[in-house]
Formats: C-alpha cells, structure tokens, sequence
C-alpha cells in the first residue's frame, strides 16, 4: 500500500506523527461541535447530503507525490475536481438546511490532499523536502464510491473519529 511505503520514510523523523491506515482520509467540510448541533439538524443535512451525492459519480483519482505543508506531510489527489465538486456538495447541503450564510469554513481555500503524517515539533522544513525527493516516487489509484459524516475528535496529536453515517456517491 502506497502510504505504508511512505511510512517505512517518514518513521525515522521524530518530529512527525504518522497517521495510522485507519485515519487516512480526504478531509471535505466540518459542521460544528457535536454539543452545538443538534442532532435533528445533522440528520437534515446528511438527507440533504444524500440526494445532493445521488448526483455525483464515483471518483477515479491516483494519490500520490507528496509534499511538505506547514503541519503536514500531504499527498496531493488527482485529478482535484471530483473531490471538490463532492466538497460542494455537502457544502450545498448545509445551506439548505442551514442557509448560505451559516455553513461554516470558507470555501476557498481549499486543497484536495490526503495526509501522511503531522508535524509535531517546529523546525526547519528543508530535511523533511529532502527526505520525500530522496523517496522513491509511487503512486496508487483509488476508487471513492461513498463519503462518511464523522463525529472528529483529536486525540493524542491525531484525528480520529466515528462514522455517524455514509452517503454512497452516484445513489
């Protein structure tokens, strides 16, 4: 598995937190608090979120090349559009239950990437470039058929979560 070959070349550093294979993720959109939203509320915009996905086709990217972000090791997704035409989606489905006005984060930026490792400890980026140019350069392809509304915690410098449900892509 591609991140496991990066995992073998990011352990070294002491100054990363590798991201165990059940964490990976593509990070989409939050919602709020679980004590500020009301669980009425989260179900209105996952029903929402289910037809708005019913309309999306499942998403063929390769993941691969990575790079060093200011608190993270990330590898970039291509290509980049599905996955925000899926952010825009959800992002859609909270403004019908919520309004325009009240969906949370902003739009843009927005980078399409899936994290490898966080940095835990701040220092000179140059080595860690370095290491990742000495890697060897894989890739993998991915098949994204559904999406999951997550309850997120961050433990332990790491996130983790529970599924609260999943919307399937394409209905």
């Amino acid at each position: 598995m591609l991140a496991d070959e990066y995992r073998d070349v990011l352990s070294p550093q002491s100054s990363l937190d590798i991201i165990p294979i059940e964490w990976l993720h593509l990070t989409m959109q939050g919602i709020g608090f679980v004590d500020q939203v009301p669980q009425p509320e989260v179900d209105a915009i996952v029903e929402a979120a289910r037809v708005r996905c019913a309309a999306l086709s499942p998403m063929k990217l390769s993941i691969g090349m990575p790079h060093v972000d200011s608190e993270s090791i990330q590898i970039a997704v291509q290509p980049a559009e599905p996955v925000r035409q899926l952010r825009s989606a959800i992002r859609a489905a909270i403004a019908d239950v919520w309004g325009d006005d009240r969906v949370p984060e902003a739009a843009e930026p927005y980078n399409p990437h899936m994290s490898l490792a966080y940095i835990n400890a701040p220092g000179p980026g140059a080595p860690l470039v370095q290491m990742l140019d000495d890697a060897p350069q894989i890739t993998a392809d991915a098949l994204v058929a559904s999406c999951q509304l997550i309850v997120l915690n961050r433990d332990e410098g790491m996130y983790v979560w529970e599924p609260y449900a999943t919307i399937t892509l394409g209905g």
